[in-house]
């Protein structure tokens, strides 16, 4: 339940998230044993989000915004956006001991994709600047309050970052980024001639203290990007060549790349599957809708909203299995926490 963002003109339209889900009844938490601990962002048909870890609920509010969470390595505090009563976007931290709540940024204009440094000094998100229309990579200095502009530079208002991950084990990011004017020109040509859009070619870069280093570009639609622990490997989603959705495995040294897995009958990819290697590198995390996943109607638009999955994929025996799944509500966004 990702929110989509139409540019027009030079502003960004963030439409409201406004789902009802046409259902009544509670649900509980269906999990496999936990290997690895996932950090999950679930909203459910009364548009309550919860963050948990692994079964465990950390906490539940009204969603005001896409929810976007991070948590610290000894599980005390968590950091989401939320709006307050005059629609502001600010990023709350919770204690998560005593209940607590505090305001560490306020009136932002976006941020989401929360993600914290290895030493956990400073909150990494995906940021929208006043009167930009492209997102931009930056940092929350928690103790100073201060926000700084990683990647593009901070009067860049043409490579958009469309999604990034903090590789804390290397102390680099991945980031996935594109032009806006490219985007924009077929958009145009597309209108004209009628025939189908292209994608923006997509660009995926490393970026550590010293500097930016390009990995590689796809003319594909892509909506996210990760990067394995020893930072030798890349994941990302796109369509392959018989039209099924794939993650596709990036070897970062050779420059070549390969489908790690492909959806099929017992479920599907969706467009961004958040698809993150475990910490030892043996597994693969993403988010799927299964073939017998349960449909509910958004009362005001009449769209049809499945329920999503958080399946494990095994990269040694090829096996697949189902990790974590709540009914009555949908998964947004999940990931793997590195103990």
């Amino acid at each position: 339940m990702k929110i989509k963002y139409a540019i027009l003109g030079a502003a960004i339209i963030i439409p409201a998230f406004i789902y009802f889900l046409v259902c009544n009844n509670t649900s509980s938490v269906i999990s496999s044993p936990p290997v690895h601990d996932l950090l999950i962002s679930f909203t459910n048909e009364r548009l309550i989000s919860s963050y948990y870890i692994n079964d465990r609920v950390l906490h539940k509010e009204k969603m005001t915004e896409y929810p976007t969470v991070a948590f610290t390595k000894d599980k005390s505090n968590l950091y989401y956006t939320k709006r307050d009563k005059r629609n502001q976007l600010n990023i709350a931290r919770l204690h998560i001991k005593t209940g607590k709540e505090e305001i560490i940024a306020k009136h932002i204009a976006y941020a989401d994709e929360l993600q914290l440094s290895s030493d956990e000094k400073t909150l990494l998100m995906r940021l929208n600047q006043p009167a930009h229309r492209n997102f931009h990579l930056a940092s929350l200095d928690i103790a100073s309050r201060k926000i700084n502009i990683i990647f593009p530079n901070r009067f860049n208002q043409d490579q958009n970052v469309e999604f990034y991950q903090n590789n804390a084990n290397k102390n680099t990011k991945v980031v996935l980024h594109y032009s806006l004017a490219e985007d924009m020109k077929n958009v145009e040509e597309s209108n004209v001639t009628g025939k189908a859009l292209k994608p923006p070619k997509m660009h995926i870069s490393m970026i550590d203290a010293k500097k930016t280093r390009k990995i590689g570009s796809f003319t594909k639609t892509i909506q996210d990007v990760t990067v394995s622990p020893d930072g030798n490997k890349i994941l990302f989603t796109a369509g392959s060549d018989d039209e099924k959705r794939a993650v596709f495995e990036l070897d970062i040294k050779s420059n070549k790349y390969k489908i790690l897995f492909k959806e099929g009958k017992a479920f599907k990819l969706l467009s961004q599957a958040f698809p993150q290697y475990s910490p030892d590198g043996k597994k693969v995390y993403f988010l799927g809708i299964d073939s017998k996943a349960k449909s509910y109607t958004d009362e005001s638009t009449g769209r049809i909203i499945k329920e999503r999955t958080i399946y494990a994929y095994n990269v040694v025996s090829g096996k697949f299995t189902k990790q974590w799944h709540k009914s009555k509500g949908v998964i947004n966004n999940f990931s793997v926490l590195k103990n």
